[in-house]
C-alpha cells in the first residue's frame, strides 16, 4: 500500500529551517526513511551545527523516487536519493540538510522557499560540515576531486591561516588554475 504524501509542517519562525534525521540501514537497498526536525539557526554558531549540509545538482531531473518521511512519503530526484543512500550510516541517525527535502517545494511553499533561499548562506555556515555530492564515482569525478585536493593541500599545511583567509587563498588558486586551464584547452573543447 502506497504511503500518503508528506506535507511539511510550517516553520515556527523566520530563522528556522528543517534538518533531516535519516534512519540508519546496514543494507544499502533498504528503503530510505527519515523525519524532519525544526531547528533555529540562532541556536547553531557558525561551523558548529550538529548537521551536515549537502549540496548536489538537480540538473533537469524531476522528483521521481519516493522516500519515507514520518508516516508519509516525499518524492526526490534520482541524484538526491543516491546522495541519501551514500550518506546514510549503518548504525546511527545521520542529520542532514538537503534543500529539496528541508524546504517545502510545493506550490503552497513559495513564501517559505523565498525566505529559506535568503537564509541558505547561513544554513551552510551553521553546518558542522558541507558535503558536495557529485554523483557516483567516475573518471570526471575523480579528476574534480584530484583538482580540489591540489588546490587545498597547500592550505592544509599552513595552520596559521584562519578559515576566511584560507577561503580567500583557495578562491585565488581556483581562479589562477581556471585561467591556466582555459589557456591550455583546445578550441574544440570551448
Amino acid at each position: 500500500m502506497a504511503k500518503d504524501q508528506y506535507y511539511h509542517v510550517p516553520l515556527p519562525g523566520s530563522r528556522y529551517t528543517r534538518v533531516i534525521h535519516l534512519d540508519p540501514a546496514t543494507d544499502p537497498t533498504t528503503p530510505i526513511q527519515c523525519r524532519l526536525q525544526h531547528i533555529s539557526l540562532d541556536d547553531h554558531p557558525e561551523w558548529d551545527g550538529d548537521y551536515t549540509a549537502v549540496s548536489y545538482t538537480w540538473e533537469s531531473q524531476r522528483p521521481s523516487r519516493s522516500i519515507g518521511c514520518h508516516d508519509g512519503s516525499l518524492l526526490v530526484t534520482v541524484t538526491c536519493e543516491e546522495a541519501l543512500r551514500h550518506l546514510r550510516h549503518e548504525t546511527d541517525v545521520a542529520k542532514l540538510w538537503v534543500d529539496s527535502i528541508c524546504i517545502d517545494q510545493t506550490t503552497g511553499g513559495l513564501t517559505e522557499r523565498n525566505s529559506q533561499v535568503a537564509l541558505m548562506g547561513q544554513i551552510y555556515k551553521c553546518a558542522r560540515k558541507v558535503v558536495v555530492w557529485l554523483g557516483p564515482s567516475d573518471v570526471y569525478i575523480k579528476t574534480a576531486i584530484d583538482t580540489i585536493r591540489d588546490l587545498v593541500s597547500p592550505l592544509e599545511d599552513d595552520l596559521g591561516l584562519d578559515r576566511r583567509e584560507s577561503q580567500r587563498q583557495l578562491q585565488e588558486r581556483a581562479r589562477a588554475l581556471s585561467r591556466s586551464e582555459s589557456q591550455n584547452t583546445p578550441v574544440s573543447m570551448l
